[in-house]
């Protein structure tokens, strides 16, 4: 019973203070104190419970405005696919977060003080703040869409057993699933398995969520397009009768809760509970701390610059191996562009059946809009690393090595216009499969790739000479120089907007006749062609001038 109290406590501990955090971060003057923290937990969720409820309650009104109402057969495939959904969420959400956490944290030792056993403090900390998600959204969502549902549809309710018991039922599932998975892990670690890596099950959860995001772009776009938007879903849910057998199946058990079968349901919870506590009761000594994280050993074939000993390549390896090394720099912000990527191409596929790509000037046009988009998103992902303020206090020492920076420039040039290519690469390539592009469209498509990446690093580098700031004490304020973040936006809007203007002006011309498409495709190509080279120049030109002399060091 006192093994299960501390570890209650310690969970309570847990989530307490990564509230704290959180409002410490949205407000670092407000104090926390219990009568707050009680109110915090009864209003936040009651609030975003009314919110959910009347937005949604809005949009079932609109749906039994255009003569929809759901079957029985309909509400349990929705339902089977909201518990597929907020399982396959509360399992990989902050998952990798939380297994460093819980096997590689230094504070053992000061909770075992406080008469706490080691199991229970790795069970507590595989629990982390997961009930911090729940109560804040995932109840009141269930809670809120369930109500709306009720009061709009007469036809059939969502019974309370639904989002209240089956609901709770579906989260423990989540959270035993996730401990066991987290806990496998560890062990495999433990045992020293060269295989045994915490994303091996992550990974494949990561790109099974892409193809859902791909799925919900497709659907979300007949939604928004199709004023009969429900019917429309409905015939493509038809098409797929085998997908919803599949989900509104036995196989999965969060349907379980659904057909009733709760005696199954909780003698896999409890058997997932053994199965949890017999795998820590294997571990043998210490957990893992941090003196066990092992970096291997990261190669990069030397193809770029031939010579070992030369500065521009030591210098764009340097960078690089940083890059590649430092996963917080990148990681969370391309899992961000992945995910927009995957719903960008469910929403280019619904596009392209409706036939819109058909004439070859409106796919490039499109094509060109994405990539300036994109090449935008990817500027920040990187400017971490190629920024010259990511240098801080050793520019002294590198302007000392270096007869002239010159070097450096032209490395952080090079990796940021590589970075910027493979990400826009990648998105033309969607979209260009997507849409179903001839060979003219993606050779034109691929030229104006490669000359925005130009334009835009070069434009980058410039702003980032002339005003850098080296005096950060923090990573996350490297390339936060705000008149460089001023002068690269001017450059580069300036050259945005003159090939937007051109572009628009020969589409109208074009739509109204006065130009054939092949006389559009010279102007298009004719103006990014200039605009980029001009720019260039102009920005090479600036380059020379010795802005470094004046650098506040």
């Amino acid at each position: 019973m006192m093994r299960m109290m501390n570890f209650l406590r310690l969970i309570k501990m847990q989530h307490i203070l990564h509230f704290r955090w959180i409002v410490n971060q949205m407000n670092p003057y407000i104090v926390v104190t219990k009568r707050k923290l009680l109110s915090f937990f009864l209003i936040i969720p009651f609030a975003i419970g009314m919110i959910i409820y009347f937005f949604l309650k809005g949009l079932f009104y609109l749906m039994l405005s255009n003569d929809f109402q759901p079957t029985k057969e309909q509400v349990e495939v929705t339902l089977s696919f909201l518990y597929l959904a907020l399982f396959w969420r509360l399992l990989t959400h902050s998952y990798r977060e939380v297994f460093l956490r819980a096997f590689y944290s230094n504070d053992y030792k000061f909770l075992t003080i406080h008469n706490n056993d080691m199991i229970s403090i790795r069970l507590a900390k595989l629990v982390d703040a997961f009930f911090l998600n729940i109560i804040f959204f995932t109840l009141p969502f269930f809670v809120g869409a369930s109500l709306a549902f009720n009061h709009v549809f007469i036809g059939y309710h969502i019974h309370i057993m639904y989002y209240i018991l089956d609901t709770f039922l579906v989260i423990g599932l989540a959270l035993i699933t996730r401990m066991l998975i987290m806990s496998l892990s560890g062990l495999l670690k433990q045992q020293k398995s060269s295989k045994a890596r915490s994303w091996f099950v992550s990974l494949p959860f990561y790109f099974v969520r892409l193809g859902i995001t791909a799925l919900v772009g497709y659907f979300s776009f007949y939604i928004i397009y199709n004023s009969s938007a429900m019917k429309t879903i409905i015939k493509k849910f038809q098409s797929f009768e085998w997908f919803t057998g599949l989900i509104t199946s036995l196989y999965f058990p969060t349907n379980w809760v659904l057909q009733g079968l709760y005696i199954p349901f909780i003698i896999l919870l409890l058997f997932g509970i053994y199965v949890l506590l017999w795998i820590h009761k294997k571990f043998k000594g210490a957990i893992l701390g941090t003196d066990s994280i092992q970096r291997g050993n990261f190669t990069i074939p030397n193809l770029l610059f031939k010579k070992t000993n030369s500065k521009l390549g030591n210098l764009f390896y340097k960078d690089l191996l940083l890059l590649v090394r430092n996963r917080e720099l990148v990681l969370p912000q391309l899992r961000l562009f992945l995910t927009l990527a995957a719903l960008f191409l469910g929403i280019s596929l619904a596009v392209s059946e409706l036939g819109w790509f058909r004439i070859d000037a409106v796919s490039f046009s499109t094509i060109v809009v994405f990539q300036l988009l994109v090449t935008a998103f990817a500027g920040n992902m990187v400017t971490r690393v190629t920024s010259i303020d990511a240098e801080g206090k050793m520019i002294k020492v590198l302007l000392i090595h270096l007869k002239n920076p010159f070097k450096l420039f032209q490395a952080k040039f090079i990796l940021h216009f590589l970075f910027l290519l493979l990400i826009n690469f990648m998105v033309s390539l969607i979209f260009t499969i997507a849409i179903k592009a001839n060979v003219k469209v993606i050779t034109f498509g691929f030229v104006s790739l490669l000359l925005i990446s130009i334009v835009s690093s070069l434009s980058f580098l410039v702003a980032n000479v002339i005003f850098p700031r080296f005096d950060w004490e923090d990573e996350s304020r490297i390339g936060t120089s705000d008149k460089a973040n001023i002068l690269e936006s001017i450059i580069l809007r300036i050259y945005e907007l003159i090939n937007i203007t051109v572009f628009g002006t020969s589409g109208a011309f074009l739509y109204a006749h006065r130009l054939n498409e092949q006389t559009f495709f010279q102007y298009s190509i004719g103006c990014i062609l200039l605009t980029s080279l001009s720019w260039s120049v102009i920005l090479l030109i600036v380059m020379r001038y010795p802005w470094w002399k004046g650098w506040k060091i």
